[in-house]
């Protein structure tokens, strides 16, 4: 449980990094050519539309990653609480259903 906890706070730290490297770049960049979104062309529209969309698929993919690390460090003791969670669930069903049985 330690050892999952500490890998969270690594993965966690690593895309916070990556995150603050990829974030004064793309601020630059898209300021730079949101400036010319405006012009009378439609190279430039398609030009700032095309930074965007990448934009925001540098950080789509960060987080994707983050996430699935997450759920990698965190599948066993998920797949152990699902199981028990299911296990009570039954167990309740079942004093249920003999509580209704007895009652009728």
């Amino acid at each position: 449980m330690i050892g999952n906890i500490i890998k969270t706070i690594i993965a966690f730290f690593v895309y916070m990094a990556v995150i603050s490297v990829v974030n004064p770049l793309a601020t630059l960049i898209t300021g730079a050519v949101a400036g010319n979104q405006f012009d009378n062309s439609a190279t430039s529209y398609l030009t700032t539309s095309f930074v965007f969309t990448m934009n925001n698929t540098v950080y789509f993919l960060a987080t994707f990653g983050f996430l699935v690390s997450l759920f990698v460090i965190w599948k066993k003791k998920l797949e152990e609480f699902i199981a028990a969670s299911t296990a009570l669930l039954l167990l309740v069903v079942k004093k249920y259903l003999l509580v209704s049985r007895v009652m009728v």
